[in-house]
């Protein structure tokens, strides 16, 4: 597939784009030509768009300056995408830092346009349409420098002016969140993102009436099993005038901890949050458009990263459907034997036409596999996908699985401290009687059990990024660890046992008295991290029945305690075993 030959003057490939539909325009705004994740900062060069011409109805289609055909290949990477609901043609312009391009699809050439004001060179913000133009918000530009400020483009004037200067409340300057606009009679969306130091989780809405910001929705808790946690990297699509669709993103770093990538997906609709389906593979940046009908597409984003142990990534051929209605996602395979797009993450992706099902993607990174090569090169090509599985385009697959360290963090944990800890500590209270054997088990289930949690501390500080402790989850994890190995080397170095020995009896209490507050503390950060994970129901409910189980065996094995010490027949609880002492290198027989 070549690019029209009567072309004179392209811009060069990047990504970090936006993709915006207008009446007789494609927009795509601001590019970078080096990788977001690894926070490069911008610079100041041209992207090659190929142009876009007639199209006729397939199923993945490059748009060229002459014959569509199916999904593309190229460079344009990091972008978000506002989402409106007319249709365009005619021409392509694009605006990256202070190079402004429009592409006419009757004359098939470029045009390069100069306004005299331009805002601050960015990536990563939020936009959509106006009546005369667009308009975009917050982002990054040099420097790592995040915005939050609101500019408007007029196509007609080719102009640029700010918008928000009188506006009395800001949001906090951020990049990489959720929202856009719908139409350009609606008003723009702002949500999630990341700044200089913190991840945000509260929405706000600028109103173009009064030019001024509105927060319509506080920070999300950190543990809230009900709304969408702090996160940036995630893709969105409007789905009307006042709602949007957020997927995925990144949970980790700047005082958070959580997926990264994550594949929840939350619904903005009417001032609340709802959870949808959970059905796709993890995904950081992954191109959303909304198509009509009441579905959002979503392809591509950025899989294999640092915290993924195991993934079933998306294929090139792999698109996925959510239905806005019932939250359900459907993934699908394109039916094409024609040409597909490279698999790619950071594309501008937005509405085409939403009476046929059709939504068009420009750009991004494309991935690093063999299909790509090793280098991941920047993309500058666009495509039109059709998305009506009705029509027989799409053909319906399985969801995705994947393994992540904070999953392999949480299993060591559960087994360590919410398995083998918790059993030794039951057996050395209330299975004295069964003398050494009470004794044995305690000290192989503490070694065991100890071991397994310093497995899944090391997995836990390898899967945050930043401060791994400065949240509550993981300050709370360091000092039951902490704990842990302090109770287990006290144990390890107890004093000898003497009647009326003031260091035992300081020894036996502490270690008791450590050791129980740990193994209660345990289980709390355990329930604090599912709420993290942002866990499924499932895996819920299975907790709370053995954390209910767990409490029910305590009291009746209390209860069996001390109807046993009633009747003399129980030993006391720092009583020794009937064994030889071992030089000190087993624990102390003292329950915890």
């Amino acid at each position: 597939m070549t690019s029209d030959p009567n072309i004179d003057m392209n811009p060069s490939p990047s990504p970090c784009v936006h993709l915006v539909r207008l009446e007789h325009c494609l927009l795509l705004l601001f590019g970078c030509t080096t990788c977001f994740l690894h926070n490069t900062c911008c610079h100041s060069v041209p992207l090659v768009l190929i142009g876009s011409g007639r199209t006729r109805r397939t199923t993945v289609r490059k748009k060229q300056t002459t014959s569509p055909t199916t999904w593309p290949s190229t460079d344009r990477h990091s972008t978000e995408t506002a989402l409106p609901s007319f249709t365009f043609s005619g021409c392509l312009i694009w605006f990256f830092f202070f190079f402004s391009w429009s592409y006419s699809f009757q004359s098939n050439s470029w045009t390069e346009l100069s306004p005299t004001v331009v805002p601050p060179a960015r990536q990563q913000m939020v936009a959509g349409p106006r009546p005369d133009g667009f308009a975009v918000a917050a982002g990054v530009g040099q420097q790592s420098q995040p915005f939050n400020d609101v500019w408007q483009f007029d196509a007609g004037a080719n102009t640029w002016t700010q918008l928000d200067q009188a506006s009395p409340h800001h949001p906090e300057p951020r990049f990489g969140g959720a929202g856009g606009i719908f139409d350009p009679t609606s008003n723009l969306y702002l949500s999630h993102g990341k700044g200089d130091d913190d991840l945000f989780s509260d929405t706000w809405r600028f109103d173009f009436d009064t030019n001024e910001w509105r927060k319509i929705h506080g920070s999300v808790r950190s543990l809230s099993p009900r709304s969408p946690h702090a996160r940036f990297n995630c893709g969105s699509a409007m789905t009307g005038a006042e709602s949007f669709v957020m997927y995925g993103g990144c949970l980790s770093g700047a005082n958070s901890g959580g997926l990264c990538p994550s594949n929840d997906a939350w619904q903005w609709n009417n001032g609340d949050w709802d959870q949808q389906d959970t059905c796709p593979s993890p995904r950081l940046l992954p191109g959303l458009a909304f198509v009509g009908a009441g579905q959002v597409a979503m392809y591509g984003g950025q899989q294999n990263v640092k915290q993924v142990v195991t993934i079933v990534e998306s294929s090139l051929r792999n698109v996925d459907l959510l239905d806005v209605s019932s939250g359900v996602w459907r993934p699908f395979t394109v039916d094409n034997d024609t040409q597909i797009p490279a698999f790619r993450f950071g594309a501008g992706m937005t509405t085409y036409e939403p009476a046929q099902q059709l939504a068009v993607m420009f750009g991004g990174q494309s991935r690093r596999d063999a299909d790509t090569g090793p280098d991941s090169p920047l993309l500058n090509d666009l495509w039109v996908l059709e998305a009506n599985a009705e029509k027989g385009a799409l053909a319906a697959v399985g969801c995705g699985s994947f393994l992540s360290l904070p999953f392999l963090h949480g299993i060591f944990m559960f087994v360590g401290w919410g398995v083998c800890l918790q059993t030794g500590a039951l057996i050395a209270r209330y299975f004295r009687e069964k003398d050494p054997w009470w004794f044995k088990m305690h000290v192989r289930l503490q070694v065991l059990g100890l071991i397994l949690a310093l497995v899944g501390f090391g997995l836990a500080i390898a899967s945050v990024e930043g401060n791994h402790f400065s949240f509550a989850h993981g300050g709370f994890g360091l000092a039951i660890m902490i704990a842990g190995v302090v109770n287990f080397l006290g144990a390890w170095q107890r004093p000898v046992k003497e009647p009326g020995s003031t260091s035992w009896a300081v020894f036996s209490f502490a270690h008791k008295l450590l050791g129980r507050l740990a193994l209660f503390s345990a289980m709390v950060n355990i329930g604090l991290g599912l709420l993290l994970m942002v866990a499924p129901m499932a895996v819920w409910v299975f907790w709370f029945v053995l954390f209910f189980l767990w409490v029910i065996t305590h009291f009746g094995l209390e209860h069996r305690k001390r109807e046993r010490e009633a009747l003399g027949l129980a030993k006391k609880t720092d009583s020794l075993p009937t064994i030889p002492e071992v030089d000190g290198s087993t624990l102390s027989s003292s329950s915890v």
